[in-house]
């Protein structure tokens, strides 16, 4: 073999030889991988990045199962029952968080502990999946790509976007982790058929389907794969019962809980708004020709300077997945089409698949759940640059190409190191001097009398457990839904009054509401039915205020004209 064109006809893995040696140099390297990304990740997790809504939101209804062995959520007490029957978010991610909780006790900590770890996994998935398709050197590649490129591919703050889901309480990356079980393990049987990793296959495809939305193209993927490999025999091979049987296990209990709450999960559903119109095909015609918004942070970037003063915001390393991606897919379609290996067309389908759920299904085009195609793509470009460096170095190569190749590959090394260094260092820095979370939500407490009544952002919820809290996104969506009901206007104050909130604590999150007529209710509320007690800016959490509810000695509203 002499050329390029021969690396890609052949439908093995690029040169890969398991044997002690290389198996070793593949644990130790991910082992210092998993060291160095969980020592960075695990900074003050407890505060860093700064306590977002969505992590308070998802770890109110984990916690209610912990303790109370409920699947509801507290924050949305009154909508649709969610205190009782929780469908506005998938339950897998809950639940590893609760069983967290009872093991460990519940804290921010371990609600974020459970996206780390599923980072770890994403870690060895991936790297063993790149060593087992494209050889040792590809699996280096692929972790360093997936743990230190600064790729801004999900557009999350330093630009690391696995780091940054990992510490985040969030269950995108238990997904992401979820789909590369399934597709370790899709792998592992395509190869060695067999009843357990069948139903093992089938099981972690249904925990990625109920975890997040798109962990649900998992699904497509194994059904393409296993197609695509057996041709017409697919459909008589009998392990497929029990890839069935596996993935029956988990989707059939949580559709059985589905089917007998119907009335809660159709109304909870509204909080989706446009976001869930399958039945309409102009939902799939815009969420298409919409696709591009997902990567604006990356096709819209400044050009890339170390010399600026704003250096660190103009990198050169998101460059890399704007214009290698191509020529790097390019390489694979080749060897798909002029091989039959395995890892080639199961890397090819994650991309194809996985891109293409979010294409069409995906109406919020939110650049964080592009996370789901990092792993294809650090292996798809380490599987390309490994096959272009082993051409340049056969004896056959003349010497010039064999420096200018192995020159450029060490620079394009040196950048995505150096930037991810000093990513990582601006991002330990700031870990050091976030805001206390706990602290922040003491110094509201401080002015709140014991037992009050709570409405606010669902941020402050935990921080705040010891009063009684309710969401103001539930009011606001209990708002909304009264107006759609075609009856009269309805009131902000009402509800106000029949939670009997004492106190509304308003912050970035809750100040502007979504619609106009609700943003003239409210605003007017605060203004004469509430007296501002206190009001401070926080360098991580934004301007802060604390308003009490003017009330009579009966309890009843007492607003100013």
């Amino acid at each position: 073999m002499t050329s390029v064109r021969s690396w890609i006809r052949q439908g093995e893995p690029l040169g890969f030889a398991a044997g002690r040696v290389t198996d070793g140099l593949w644990l130790a390297w991910t082992l210092a991988l998993t060291a160095i990304f969980s020592r960075v990740a695990a900074v003050n997790l407890a505060n860093f990045r700064p306590v977002s809504n969505d992590e308070v939101w998802i770890m109110s209804a984990s916690y209610k199962l912990a303790t109370q062995g409920v699947f509801g959520s507290d924050l949305w007490a009154g909508f649709f029952n969610a205190e009782r029957h929780y469908f506005i978010a998938l339950p897998v991610h809950h639940i590893l968080q609760a069983l967290l909780f009872r093991i460990a006790g519940a804290d921010v900590t371990q609600a974020r502990l459970v996206s780390l770890i599923g980072a770890v996994v994403l870690i060895w998935t991936v790297s063993w999946l790149a060593y087992r398709w494209y050889g040792l050197t590809a699996a280096l590649l692929a972790g360093v790509l997936l743990v230190f490129w600064r790729s801004n591919l999900t557009a999350s703050w330093p630009g690391l976007p696995l780091l940054a889901v990992a510490r985040s309480g969030r269950y995108d990356v238990s997904a992401v982790a979820w789909v590369w079980l399934s597709i370790l393990l899709l792998d592992t049987h395509l190869r060695r058929p067999g009843r357990a990793t069948a139903l093992l296959l089938g099981i972690t495809s249904g925990l990625a389907t109920l975890t997040q939305f798109f962990g649900a193209a998992v699904l497509p993927l194994i059904g393409l794969a296993w197609v695509w490999q057996r041709g017409k025999g697919a459909l008589k091979d009998r392990t497929i019962f029990w890839l069935l049987a596996g993935l029956a296990a988990v989707l059939l209990p949580y559709a059985l809980y589905a089917t007998l709450h119907y009335p809660d999960l159709l109304g909870q559903t509204i909080l989706k708004g446009e976001r869930a119109h399958f039945t309409s095909p102009q939902f799939y015609l815009n969420n298409a020709l919409t696709e591009f918004r997902r990567f604006s942070s990356l096709l819209g970037r400044s050009t890339p300077t170390w010399a600026a003063p704003d250096a660190f915001d103009r990198p050169y390393s998101p460059w890399l997945a704007a214009v290698a991606f191509w020529p790097a897919l390019i390489f694979l379609v080749a060897r798909v089409r002029r091989g039959d290996a395995i890892g080639d067309r199961t890397l090819f389908l994650s991309i194809a698949v996985l891109w293409g759920f979010l294409w069409l299904l995906d109406q919020t085009k939110a650049p964080l759940y592009a996370i789901i195609l990092l792993p294809s793509l650090c292996i798809l470009l380490a599987a390309s640059w490994t096959t272009l460096l082993r051409w340049s170095f056969w004896p056959a190569r003349p010497a010039l190409a064999r420096l200018l190749l192995s020159s450029a590959a060490a620079a394009l090394l040196i950048v995505i190191v150096v930037e991810s260094g000093r990513a990582h260092a601006v991002d330990l820095t700031q870990a050091a001097q976030v805001s206390s979370y706990m602290e922040v939500g003491q110094a509201i407490d401080s002015f709140l009398p014991p037992g009050a009544r709570l409405l606010g952002a669902e941020r402050w919820w935990w921080a705040l457990r010891g009063h009684p809290y309710l969401s103001m996104y539930n009011v606001w969506a209990q708002w909304n839904v009264a107006r759609q009901s075609g009856g009269p206007l309805p009131e902000f104050a009402d509800w106000v009054e029949e939670t009997r909130t004492d106190f509304i604590i308003v912050n970035s999150d809750v100040r502007y509401p979504p619609d106009d007529l609700l943003l003239d209710q409210y605003s007017t509320f605060l203004q004469s039915c509430s007296l501002q007690v206190a009001a401070w800016s926080d360098p991580n959490y934004g301007d802060i205020e604390v308003y009490q509810v003017a009330k009579t000695s009966s309890g009843v509203l007492a607003c100013e004209p």
